[in-house]
């Protein structure tokens, strides 16, 4: 007995034992996995009680209750025997039933005479009307949530717009005043742009007239140091920059730049017009050159070392230079 049990537990239950077949294994492993997936829907579906089917969307329509207008059989009347009427009675008074005039009936007869007519015409088919449906119908969870939405939407949806309504009336009644003051501010907008293109066209003209002084005044600075340079070259060879820029205001590069600018400083034949790093502007010839060197060979220390050094060629060559410019 325990053996069959045994038997019956391994082959039910995987890897129990390293002899069963792969794909045993397999599906064994498979219905496990899908037995714990959907083991807490299985709980669940188990906990849970199925709801109660009352939904107005599940149910049927309720007929509308029928009224029983038909009137309960009653039991069949043995034929009577016709009774014997009376001898008519010729009386000189007498009135025939079918010409007797309508006595009238009181109130209280005849509102129960309108209350018989009533029923009977209840008893006859009318034309069909809308179901009786009960005041309190029982609605289900699921049709009430369902009511429940639909009325928060049409409350949303009255309340957007009625919103709306407001906002538009107060756009109304806003409306002009807004236009109004719009072109106000469009009018200060045009007037405040008209007056800052007037100002920088102002200002265009103020920088313009100001760049043509200061043009004409630069000028006249240019010429006048072209004139001045020009006249003390031709008379002495030689231009002192540095007092030149004190006598004009100017800075010496200025002036330096005048000069050059001018044309004066040039190599021609047998004549060279330099600046020098004392920032003298001065002209050399070759007659000058030849006789720096005649001075140089007639000095007697210069001769004893035996050697001519740039200092001393231009030390010379200044004498000569200004020894010419002081014979002319």
């Amino acid at each position: 007995m325990l053996s069959l049990l045994f038997s019956a537990i391994n082959r039910l239950l995987p890897f129990a034992t390293p002899g069963t077949p792969l794909i045993q294994d397999l599906l064994h492993l498979g219905a496990v996995c899908a037995l714990l997936y959907f083991a807490p829907q299985i709980q669940s579906y188990i906990k849970t009680p199925p709801p109660p089917r009352s939904d107005e969307e599940d149910e049927p329509p309720l007929a509308p209750p029928q009224r029983d207008d038909t009137a309960p059989a009653l039991p069949a009347e043995e034929p009577r025997e016709a009774a014997p009427q009376p001898p008519e009675l010729h009386h000189p008074n007498h009135i025939a039933v079918g010409d007797a005039p309508a006595v009238p009936r009181p109130a209280a007869a005849a509102a129960a005479a309108a209350d018989d007519d009533d029923a009977d015409a209840g008893r006859l088919p009318g034309p069909a009307g809308p179901a009786n449906t009960p005041a309190n119908r029982p609605v289900g969870a699921k049709k009430a949530r369902s009511l429940a939405r639909r009325d928060q939407r049409r409350a949303y949806n009255e309340f957007l717009r009625s919103q709306g309504e407001a906002q538009r009336a107060r756009d109304a009644e806003g409306q002009a005043e807004r236009e109004a003051a719009a072109a106000v501010e469009k009018e200060r907008r045009a007037r405040v742009e008209g007056e800052l293109r007037e100002r920088e066209r102002l200002e265009r003209e103020r920088r313009r007239e100001v760049e043509r002084v200061e043009r004409e005044e630069e000028g006249r600075a240019r010429e006048g140091v072209g004139e001045r340079v020009e006249g003390e070259m031709r008379e002495r060879g030689w231009v002192d920059l540095r007092a030149l820029a004190g006598e004009v205001g100017r800075g010496v590069e200025w002036v330096e730049d005048v000069v050059r600018d001018g044309g004066w400083v040039e190599k021609r034949e047998g004549e060279v017009v330099v600046v020098t790093e004392g920032k003298v502007l001065v002209r050399v010839r070759r007659g000058d050159v030849e006789e720096c060197w005649r001075v140089l060979g007639q000095r007697t220390e210069v001769m004893a070392s035996g050697k001519v050094g740039y200092e001393d060629v231009a030390r010379v060559l200044e004498e000569v230079v200004r020894g010419r410019s002081v014979k002319t």
